[in-house]
């Protein structure tokens, strides 16, 4: 660049094409632009202000990029990170542990973990009580997190921490992983004791008895219910 505003000039590649970048110090009058060189049609370097008419005219400050696409900010909506992931009962596999700690190591602000508390599938478990092992999963996975989240003290884990059952028979075919009404009970009283995140099922079409008997059903629990026991049960959790 020939501009005697230019400070530095730099070639780089992008997608192989070699490319030269100007940096210049800001141009503060419509004028400096009117003088800025282009090459006209006959290849002759010109001031810009005889081939186009420049007018002041109000727009962004700023356009942001991402990856050479546009991208817009969004004012007043913060950005919140859930991450929802399988356990047992000792809890979180070398799996789990593995993305939140690249959570962290990428710097991402984590607002949720979201723990699913059931489909153990543990082999010779037996009957599972799910409140139990809902609780044992929890606590487990909340010694994890604290290694994971150092900087946190215990309630802000907790906090962090979610647990989302699933009412009735889950995929196990055995059907010894079972949550019933009282199991829901006792993971209400334990999120409320902790102060937990957040407490879900999965999903709100299943609750209802409407197929006794079946696992892993997608539109009822598998178990005797009325329609809607589970969510009533939780309904103090955010009232």
């Amino acid at each position: 660049m020939n501009d005697d505003r230019a400070v530095l000039n730099a070639d780089f590649r992008e997608r192989g094409r070699p490319l030269r970048i100007g940096l210049q110090r800001p141009r503060q009058r419509l004028d400096d632009l009117n003088q800025l060189k282009v090459r006209n049609q006959n290849g002759e370097m010109v001031p810009l202000g005889t081939l186009v008419s420049l007018r002041d005219v109000g727009g962004p400050v700023m356009v942001t990029r991402y990856n050479l696409f546009q991208s817009a900010a969004v004012n007043g909506i913060p950005l919140q990170i859930q991450y929802t992931i399988p356990v047992e009962q000792y809890g979180l596999d070398p799996n789990g542990e593995a993305v939140l700690q690249n959570a962290v190591t990428e710097s991402a602000t984590v607002t949720s973990v979201n723990i699913m508390v059931f489909d153990y599938y543990i082999a010779k478990e037996g009957v599972v009580e799910m409140g139990t092992a809902a609780e044992n999963a929890a606590n487990n996975t909340h010694t994890q997190l604290a290694t994971i989240f150092p900087s946190l003290t215990s309630a802000q884990i907790w906090n962090m921490e979610g647990m989302t059952m699933l009412p009735g028979i889950d995929d196990l075919r055995k059907k010894t992983e079972v949550t019933y009404e009282p199991d829901a009970t006792t993971m209400l009283n334990f999120a409320q004791a902790n102060n937990m995140n957040f407490l879900s099922i999965w999903a709100i079409q299943r609750d209802n008895g409407g197929c006794p008997g079946t696992p892993d059903s997608n539109t009822c629990s598998g178990i005797t219910q009325n329609t809607w026991d589970f969510s009533h049960i939780l309904e103090p959790f955010t009232s």
